[in-house]
């Protein structure tokens, strides 16, 4: 029997490094080894990748790749963000209207607006698609502040959101506090097409050994506890709860290191000069080898949700500390898959938002108890093979596909 083809529709794609580019592409490349015809639709890289001299179109590891280009302001800014992503849906829908040959249609809600394109696919052509749910809107812009949840804009974007669920032939969420907003969303029963399908970490960090990568600045203070944040420090993360609790801990047996990108990254790094804060390093992005040298160097990580957050979106960051086994802190609701995979297989603490006293007296504990540290970071790894490993996500995303 002939393979589907197959048309995955997102923003960020390779040779892009940020999660929401990387899992794009190793589903569609594993997809491609599993005999389906790939193509992906997806933007021109401005902001995560030196794109001078990218072509349009190119094979990548059997997968077709079209780049549309678009308007890309300076995204820090709210009316710029707008723009930027109502230019990118317009080059996507351009080019779909004359090529759409397709059978089952993959589309992320990174931006938020590119699943209405899916959706006009499917009434213009018959064209089926998977709604892989990474965030909820308009429900995040409201709890940012982004939008009123009385305003009319939330009222449409709500209504458009419901018939993108209604119409899709499967929904895919990242975790399962995500159902029981999705299932408010519509008076229709969508339960039965729903699947949970978390992100995933495909490297082996933990075979990176303590000579790997750069030092970090360590060398002269490998006796000393490193607490690692990594990825997005955005308006999404309880970074106020992390600030706090650094004040307050010991400066001379702590070390903590920030690694990633946000809005709060250069606030971030200010506060800790301003502060003479010696023990706090913030770094750019990390990538490859930079990225398991620092995660090898971890005691514990931390990852975190700003309160109203959870079921909302899920920090995939979480994953690659657990493919590293390390101890992770979650800062979150305990209701998240995360917080409960954490306590189920002893990998990590739960700490709610706000609670610099625990958050603390958590990280003082592990300091203290660097055997307990090392266990928990073991059943980390366990957690990690057991729900969090590609090959885990992506036979479920193949036996998903199959079933169409």
């Amino acid at each position: 029997m002939q393979k589907k083809k197959l048309l995955i529709l997102c923003q960020y794609f390779y040779p892009e490094q940020i999660s929401s580019a990387v899992l794009p592409t190793q589903l569609a490349t594993n997809l491609a080894r599993h005999g389906y015809s790939v193509e992906v639709l997806c933007g021109y890289p401005y902001e995560y990748y030196n794109n001078y001299g990218l072509p349009l179109k190119e094979i990548y590891d059997s997968v077709a790749i079209k780049r549309v280009k678009y308007i890309s302001l300076d995204k820090n800014k709210r009316a710029y963000r707008a723009i930027n992503m109502v230019s990118f849906v317009l080059s996507i829908l351009a080019s779909l209207l004359v090529h759409h040959n397709y059978d089952i249609c993959i589309v992320y809600t990174n931006p938020p607006l590119l699943p209405i394109i899916a959706k006009m696919m499917n009434a213009l052509f018959g064209k089926e698609f998977v709604y892989v749910v990474y965030d909820i809107y308009p429900d995040l812009a409201i709890v940012t502040g982004d939008i009123s949840v009385s305003s009319s804009l939330s009222r449409l974007w709500d209504a458009v959101n419901r018939s993108v669920l209604e119409a899709a032939r499967r929904i895919v969420v990242i975790g399962s506090e995500m159902i029981p907003i999705l299932r408010k969303k519509t008076k229709k029963d969508i339960e039965n097409k729903i699947l949970v399908i978390p992100n995933w970490y495909q490297d082996n960090i933990s075979s990176c050994s303590s000579d790997d990568g750069p030092d970090f600045g360590f060398s002269e203070r490998d006796c000393r506890f490193v607490v690692v944040y990594t990825g997005n420090m955005g308006i999404l993360q309880d970074i106020e709860t992390i600030k706090a609790a650094i004040l307050e801990l010991p400066r001379d047996t702590l070390d903590f290191v920030f690694t990633g990108h946000g809005r709060y990254h250069e606030k971030l790094k200010k506060w800790s000069f301003d502060n003479k804060l010696e023990n706090v390093k913030v770094l750019d992005f990390l990538v490859g080898e930079e990225y398991k040298a620092i995660l090898h160097r971890a005691d514990c990580c931390l990852v975190s949700l700003r309160k109203g957050v959870e079921g909302l979106s899920v920090p995939s960051k979480t994953y690659g500390y657990l493919a590293a086994g390390k101890p992770v802190i979650a800062i979150m609701g305990k209701e998240t898959d995360i917080a409960r995979d954490l306590i189920s297989f002893n990998a990590g603490f739960v700490v709610q938002q706000g609670d610099t006293k625990n958050l603390k007296k958590t990280i003082v504990h592990l300091m203290q108890n660097q055997g307990l540290a090392v266990t928990m970071g073991a059943h980390a790894k366990d957690l990690f093979n057991t729900k969090y490993k590609m090959e885990v996500a992506i036979n479920k995303y193949i036996k998903l596909i199959d079933s169409l």
